[in-house]
């Protein structure tokens, strides 16, 4: 499932005989390995009992959030994204939100480079949390760059009012 930007791109530059195989054509055009599903931002898709909404963010390539629902809540995911509005203002029309899991890629000292790039840093992430109305929800942080791990972990420790959770590898989360 991937925006119809994604698939032309995964396509072109990596299912393409070339670098991969085309597996949306083999063994079989009837019976490929991959088949790729066209979502669109803003239209809600059922996959496998829940909705799935695609939400566009702010980053340099097409990419969305995504937020997932089912009859037990709904669960927020940013994907790759810089400081952006219509997310939050999504997520704040939810009223049975369980967590968001969110992007912060760089620390604080490299906030140039996140936001040229479409990411967050610890400080940037405060000001997108400032847009959500909903405080006692788990915020749940990934995608830090390996080399920054630390420094992020140190900086995201400073930011009070939130229930901020650093995702770890290898660990399983319960919501």
């Amino acid at each position: 499932y991937a925006s119809i930007e994604t698939i032309k791109n995964l396509k072109t530059h990596l299912f393409n005989n070339c670098i991969w195989p085309d597996f949306s054509a083999i063994p079989s055009l009837s019976n490929p390995a991959i088949r790729f599903n066209q979502i669109n931002p803003l239209v809600s898709l059922n996959i496998n009992g829940y909705e799935i909404f695609s939400v566009p963010v702010n980053h340099p390539i097409n990419a969305v959030g995504f937020i997932m629902q089912s009859a037990s809540g709904s669960l927020a995911y940013s994907g790759d994204t810089g400081p952006t509005d219509l997310f939050w203002q999504e997520i704040n029309q939810l009223k049975d939100l369980k967590a968001i899991i969110v992007e912060t890629s760089f620390p604080d000292r490299f906030e140039e480079l996140a936001e040229v790039s479409g990411h967050l840093t610890p400080r940037s992430l405060q000001r997108e949390l400032n847009k959500i109305l909903c405080r006692d929800i788990p915020i749940m942080i990934f995608h830090q760059k390996p080399a920054f791990i630390d420094e992020i972990k140190k900086e995201i420790a400073k930011i009070k009012k939130w229930n901020i959770i650093v995702l770890e590898q290898s660990t399983t989360y319960d919501l």
